[in-house]
């Protein structure tokens, strides 16, 4: 209903930008210039002229500026730094497209061609039989198409996305003197093995304070002892007075009750709740609230210890060479469409890329369907469609069609918090095909529509190489001829679609001169956990269940590649610490424009990996 709303007033403006509340604009400045107030007016001047000029959102604009900052390394924008800020957004290509501007919708099928106008009928025809749509006008009505050809939401895709000149392009590589794997000579795989998750469907709210807690506890006593028993250490209650040196472990925390934590302002709360003020005087930590460290040194007054020592969590290191035969992969993570229905990237995506390079496996990450699902036709007439149907008809078709064109290629699907349907906690289940309320199925029959396809069904191809899988979720390869053999060193891959990175560099302490996001994402790894944030203070955490961390959790072998899809910089390495392979295979499309996705083969234990312009 919010989405309609907003839609509804984009139009009624003829496309324009929407008034600024003075709450979003706050919202903006805070993320600019740190203050929710801005009294110069040169900048505000810019500022508004930014948001203007390009047609973006304080929202988009936010996140826009955060990706340059962290790029540039810049604390706060200022007026010397627009125009540097300017030409940044103009080469990203990042203006902002209104979906719901005018301009014509080609619903076209194979050899049809249907042009809907009041008030004939309007229908939108998947591979399964008759999609519904939700008109906004009340005087509209939905029936039966009375053609059996499948009806292509497409309208032009955005200049933009079209307009892209660098496609093909390898923005960072690994292990580049190597070749990648051969498809047509490489095994096939015959199965995935999974983690098990035995996930259910999670609500917000599910579990209690008491039960968050008991979980919270039980996590840093797990970890804490890990790190006291690897390095030989006895343990001491942190608000303790001492005169000697002591060993401690705990939570970190910002003793602030606002705003970002820095190093004045970290607090250990040990597993009993009680709490000390760590001084790290003369040390370099990266630390971030949840994080569970253990820390040697002297606390004579127990309210605060000075740091001498500190351990990062446990890092367990990739030591076996896996036996997995040369295997070749293709990463991609949503969005696969510029908000509207043409869904071009994932097209080329599929036809050309995975068509050509045939995969042994083709990982897809969401978020599926970020699109607006509120669509104006050539007559002015609004119409709602869907999520599902537009994933069943957008993305399980070309997801069948690509398994027919790739027998060898296996696909595995990962959901996203972003996605309309499907859980919105994290961890979250597979997708799963729902049934809308039997009331609403009895209405559809009641106004007489057909239908073969279930309300709330995705439409995904029943194939035995299509595996959908949680978030997060970690795997290992077998081939055919060893499948049956169970193997202890397998190629095992760990990967979520939460942006995790762009969330950990923004609420971390992190003062190293040099690869911070491989940094960080070792420090994640030292916590054995895919989701290791926790605090009041952290700011746009989504809905996490607690109580489920071993479900977020890595195994305790270190995994061959970890993903860890992210809006920030792309980049793929090894990790000094872990041994392990860390990607980041950027977002198939960015701000509107064309963005990356990995290539990688595996050969021999070795991963090369391309991360390529779309």
């Amino acid at each position: 209903q919010k989405q309609t709303m907003m839609a509804t007033a984009t139009v009624a403006t003829g496309g324009k930008q929407a008034p600024i509340s003075s709450k979003d604009m706050r919202d903006l400045l805070q993320k600019l210039i740190h203050k929710p107030k801005c009294k110069n007016e040169a900048l505000m001047k810019a500022i508004k002229s930014l948001l203007s000029d390009y047609s973006l959102t304080t929202a988009d604009l936010a996140i826009m500026w955060e990706t340059y900052a962290v790029e540039k390394n810049i604390e706060r924008l200022t007026v010397n730094g627009v125009d540097p800020f300017r030409q940044w957004l103009k080469i990203r290509q990042s203006v902002g497209t209104n979906v719901l501007g005018k301009r014509s919708i080609n619903m076209t099928s194979i050899g049809d061609t249907v042009t809907p106008k009041k008030p004939n009928v309007v229908s939108l025809t998947g591979r399964s039989g008759n999609d519904f749509l939700s008109p906004i006008t009340t005087n509209t009505t939905v029936t039966q198409s009375p053609s059996s050809a499948r009806v292509s939401m497409s309208p032009a895709p955005p200049l933009k996305y079209n307009a892209r000149t660098n496609s093909g392009k390898v923005e960072a590589q690994l292990n580049p003197e190597l070749e990648h794997v051969d498809s047509s000579s490489s095994s096939n795989l015959a199965r995935f093995v999974f983690s098990e998750m035995n996930m259910k469907e999670k609500r917000v709210g599910c579990a209690n304070l008491a039960k968050i807690a008991a979980a919270e506890r039980d996590r840093v006593m797990e970890l804490g002892h890990e790190i006291l028993a690897r390095e030989d250490l006895e343990y001491t209650q942190c608000n303790i007075p001492s005169s000697g040196t002591v060993v401690t472990f705990g939570k970190v925390c910002n003793e602030a009750s606002s705003g970002k934590m820095n190093l004045a302002s970290v607090m250990l709360e040990g597993p009993t709740g009680a709490t000390v003020q760590l001084d790290f005087a003369g040390l370099n930590p990266v630390l971030f609230p949840g994080q569970v460290i253990a820390v040697e040194g002297k606390n004579p007054t127990g309210r605060k210890l000075h740091v001498e020592r500190f351990w990062e969590g446990v890092t367990a290191k990739v030591t076996e060479q896996p036996t997995t035969d040369d295997v070749s992969m293709i990463v991609a993570v949503g969005p696969y469409t510029d908000k509207g229905l043409d869904f071009a990237p994932l097209g080329d995506l599929l036809n050309g890329e995975v068509a050509k390079f045939k995969p042994n496996v083709l990982v897809l990450m969401g978020p599926f369907c970020n699109c607006d699902p509120v669509l104006e036709l050539d007559d002015g007439e609004m119409l709602r469609v869907d999520y599902e149907n537009i994933f069943a008809q957008k993305v399980a078709v070309a997801l069948e069609e690509a398994l027919a064109s790739c027998p060898q290629t296996q696909v595995i699907l990962v959901p996203s918090l972003d996605d309309p349907f499907g859980s919105t906690v994290y961890p979250q289940p597979p997708f799963t095909s729902r049934t809308s309320g039997k009331a609403a199925l009895e209405l559809l029959k009641s106004e007489g529509l057909e239908y073969s396809m279930k309300m709330g069904d995705l439409g995904l191809p029943k194939s035995d190489r299509l595996h959908v899988t949680s978030n997060p979720s970690t795997f290992s390869l077998q081939q055919q001829a060893v499948a049956n053999v169970e193997q202890e060193n397998d190629f095992t891959v760990s990967l979520t679609s939460f942006d995790i990175s762009f969330l950990l560099n923004k609420e971390s302490i992190c003062k190293v001169p040099s690869d911070r996001m491989l940094k960080l994402a070792e420090s994640m790894l030292a916590q054995r956990s895919m989701f290791p944030l926790i605090g009041e203070t952290v700011s746009e955490t989504p809905a996490v269940d607690y109580t489920e961390y071993a479900r977020y959790s890595l195994p305790e072998e270190m995994p061959n590649l970890i993903i860890l899809p992210s809006k920030l910089k792309t980049f793929c390495k090894v990790g000094p610490s872990s041994g392990s392979v860390i990607l980041n295979p950027g977002k198939l499309l960015g701000f509107g424009s064309g963005g990356t996705y990995a290539k990688v083969s595996i050969r021999n234990g070795q991963v090369k990996a391309d991360i390529v312009r779309i």
